[in-house]
């Protein structure tokens, strides 16, 4: 068994055995994309090695080793799975209730000492999940975050295509002199914003002939749909859509994630960052507030950047002249539709 691991990059990931499967689901559902996608890349050898913690049943082991396609410490071990334990996670101050990833190199260096939230961020790209290897993809990320190349952005070394909801290739080149707009999607999250988008669409698209497109990013991996989502869902959802998208489960969508800081801004101070516009030729982009100006203006918003939203709410408050302001029972317009009338303190 050692020498069948000496020459690999090695995880050996710690669970506390718990009765609760759904706590260990998700702490090794990436890990699990992870092992299948490198287990017949010749170049880059991987393994992971389960270990559980603690003094639970038999049966709580086999239920929660039966879902990892990788090798284990037999539960009988008791003596090793305790050693290990006690000299990698011991000394870690959240103790033994949460699980924990170590990754040792082929010369037997630990490079991570828990790589959960990397495997969840980076998928096979992070591999071999060394210090090195991290800082070198955030480096890429906040190129493409600062100067936005469609290419760099959508673009991987096996392909060079966006596909279409009948299944048809579109070449990312195609899309080079128009504006684009990168659309964040997790499953049921966003049926209000999906909507609005679709009416824009339709008209600047369809009706109009605007050089826009859309581009679907399909979130297969959150904590909303890991587990929900599959190709048929990913096909069924697109097939209502009118533009274009990445391929189901591609390695783009996890890029575009981190490079646009998703979903770590949902629903915090910033803007939503579900929608990215890119202008034609990288000529300009918007990474936040493309969605508040598109559900508060649709169509008029185009392209949706900030400063349109702002120039738009300025033509909006020049409507509101002196003239109205002095009219004893002017009548205000709220967002949502309905009316207002001010009455003056000066009107008998």
């Amino acid at each position: 068994m050692r020498e069948q691991l000496e020459p690999k990059v090695v995880v050996l990931h710690f669970e506390y055995l718990t009765p609760d499967y759904n706590t260990t689901w998700l702490s090794t559902a990436h890990l699990t994309d992870i092992y299948n996608e490198l287990l017949s890349d010749v170049d880059r050898p991987f393994e992971v090695v389960f270990i559980a913690v603690g003094d639970g049943k038999e049966d709580e082991f086999r239920d929660m080793f039966c879902s990892m396609p990788w090798t284990a410490v037999p539960f009988s071990d008791s003596v090793a799975r305790k050693q290990l334990a006690k000299k990698f996670i011991a000394s870690e101050s959240r103790g033994f209730d949460a699980p924990a990833s170590i990754v040792i190199s082929n010369t037997g260096v630990i490079m991570q000492h828990n790589a959960i939230s990397l495997f969840q961020a980076y998928g096979a790209a992070g591999y071999p999940f060394s210090k090195q290897k991290i800082e070198h993809l955030i480096s890429q990320d906040d190129r493409a975050r600062y100067y936005p190349s469609l290419t760099a952005l959508l673009a991987s070394p096996q392909r060079d295509y966006l596909i279409n909801n009948k299944g048809h290739k579109v070449n990312i080149s195609e899309l080079e002199d128009k504006t684009v707009i990168l659309y964040l999607y997790e499953s049921g999250c966003t049926k209000a914003l999906t909507a609005r988008l679709k009416d824009a669409y339709k008209v600047l698209v369809e009706e109009e002939k605007m050089k826009l497109e859309v581009v679907l990013v399909y979130i297969y991996d959150s904590w909303n749909t890991l587990g929900r989502t599959n190709e048929k869902s990913f096909m069924q959802e697109f097939g209502t859509m009118p533009w274009l998208a990445l391929p189901f489960r591609d390695s783009n969508c996890k890029k575009l994630q981190r490079v646009y800081l998703y979903p770590s801004e949902l629903g915090g101070p910033q803007p939503d960052p579900s929608l990215v516009v890119i202008g034609p030729y990288g000529q300009y982009f918007e990474p936040f507030g493309a969605s508040d100006v598109l559900m508060k203006f649709g169509s008029r918003g185009y392209p949706f950047t900030r400063k349109r939203g702002l120039h738009l709410q300025v033509e909006a408050i020049k409507k509101v002249n002196l003239s109205m302001l002095w009219d004893p029972e002017p009548v205000f317009i709220r967002g949502c539709g309905s009316e207002v009338i001010f009455l003056s303190s000066m009107h008998v």
